[in-house]
């Protein structure tokens, strides 16, 4: 068995897109098979007990899910149709945390999650549409940005 764990964050990402499988409204939006084939790659690859995919794929997780929603409003099904937050990149190019970027990324880097990308906010819309997504200006809130992050909502081209 291979004895390498992905992310802690691909973990999570793993976890949500099964919960995500449970909505049945669900089944328009994310790619067909995506599902099956996260669940099968995290049992394959040691990275989680095919009780915790079975626990993660039922509507109780779902419903979980939802309920903790009201700590970043809509990013559990946003996930599937809507990236909502994004890191400016610096002016020396390395991804930009404010005063303290340098110890933040050492500690991220030290923790296993090394912070990799980042772009800056008038690179967001012509990348956005490099990968069949599209800036939606009209649907961001008044305030831009959040502490260090920034806040835009892209929405899966009609054409993709």
């Amino acid at each position: 068995m291979n004895k390498q764990r992905p992310s802690r964050t691909a973990y999570k990402v793993a976890l949500n897109i099964l919960a995500l499988g449970a909505k049945p409204e669900m089944a328009g939006v994310m790619p067909p098979g995506i599902v099956e084939a996260t669940a099968q790659l995290l049992v394959a690859s040691g990275a989680a007990s095919a009780n915790t995919v079975r626990r993660y794929r039922s509507a109780r997780m779902a419903r979980v899910y939802e309920a903790f929603d009201w700590m970043m409003p809509g990013q559990f099904e946003a996930f599937a149709e809507r990236k909502a937050f994004y890191s400016p990149t610096g002016d020396d190019g390395r991804p930009n945390a404010g005063p303290l970027t340098g110890l933040v990324l050492w500690l991220l880097r030290v923790g296993g999650e090394p912070w990799l990308w980042s772009i800056r906010p008038d690179e967001l819309a012509p990348f956005l549409k490099t990968v069949g997504w599209a800036h939606a200006p009209e649907l961001e809130s008044a305030t831009a940005k959040h502490g260090v992050e920034f806040y835009a909502v892209a929405l899966k081209s009609e054409s993709s």
